[in-house]
């Protein structure tokens, strides 16, 4: 995976992130229980069709900040409006805040 797609963005120290394949048991929705170093799953089309990329820029970590989740916890239609509403501001040369996205986009639990 790590050949084919770009998971890290430029210029990170790419000792912060281990991508392990996970057993047939588990699940993304599984808690860290007896665990002595933090990590959160992901599905592997995050970065395969949606092009998230590690470390997460500052827009998407403040959304995920805003709505208090981890990015396992949002839905993969969300992961694709984040990114949606990137490139439309970047097309209107506006900076992107998670205030404005959230103004236009709310969440339901």
């Amino acid at each position: 995976m790590v050949e084919l797609y770009p998971v890290i963005a430029k210029g990170v120290d790419r000792g912060i992130v281990s991508l392990e394949r996970v057993s047939a048991i588990e699940r993304v929705c599984h808690d860290q229980e007896g665990v002595l170093e933090k990590f959160f799953y992901m599905y592997m089309c995050h970065f395969s069709q949606l092009h998230v990329r590690l470390s997460l820029d500052d827009f998407t970590m403040g959304v995920l900040r805003q709505l208090n989740v981890a990015p396992t916890q949002l839905h993969l239609n969300s992961w694709a409006y984040l990114q949606a509403f990137r490139v439309l501001c970047q097309s209107l040369y506006l900076r992107p805040s998670p205030h404005a996205f959230l103004y236009f986009y709310d969440m339901r639990p």
